[in-house]
């Protein structure tokens, strides 16, 4: 099993910006307490407000795609279609060395 990192970008429609951070936010909140989830940060874009990432890192493909079916993910995805002026970015990437800490 190989560690995969996960990039999230949505932004939000004209005054919907505090209502996705806070759909965010809980949705990070709940996820660091997954197992296999190493890492899970929110992140706005200092020049456009509306404008988020989240940053993961996951142990592996397989914690990642548990994570996708948790309730709270599923019940999110569904809600933040109307929170946002475009369908979210996500990617996934993989290492290419090891974390050099």
């Amino acid at each position: 099993m190989s560690e995969i990192s996960v990039v999230a970008k949505a932004t939000a429609k004209v005054d919907c910006e505090a209502a996705l951070e806070a759909e965010l936010r809980r949705v990070a909140k709940a996820s660091r307490n997954e197992p296999g989830c190493l890492l899970y940060t929110l992140h706005r874009a200092k020049d456009d407000f509306r404008t988020f990432i989240t940053f993961e890192r996951w142990e592996s493909r397989e914690a990642f795609e548990l994570h996708l079916k948790q309730s709270y993910v599923i019940a999110s995805l569904s809600k933040i279609p109307e929170l946002v002026s475009e369908s979210p970015e996500i990617r996934e990437f993989e290492p290419l060395a090891d974390d050099p800490r």
